[in-house]
């Protein structure tokens, strides 16, 4: 798994599943691949969040949790 911070990258070796029982509530998993800070979301649509240039992809299975944190920001 690979971390990416505001200011670095770093290599973990946890599946996502044990990484986001670690994580705080504010990160979201948005895609198989993907686990989001939700604090750190700049725009989203449909199918894309964006964050400082980077487009983060949003699938079907997990759409829903996604925009019903979304709605409650």
């Amino acid at each position: 798994m690979t971390y990416y911070c505001e200011n670095e990258k770093i290599i973990g070796r946890e599946t996502i599943q044990q990484a986001i029982e670690k994580l705080p509530e504010t990160f979201i998993q948005t895609h198989k691949s993907y686990i989001v800070n939700m604090n750190k979301v700049k725009r989203y649509d449909n199918h894309f969040i964006f964050m400082n240039g980077i487009e983060i992809p949003i699938s079907d299975s997990f759409s829903q949790t996604v925009f019903s944190y979304l709605k409650n920001l």
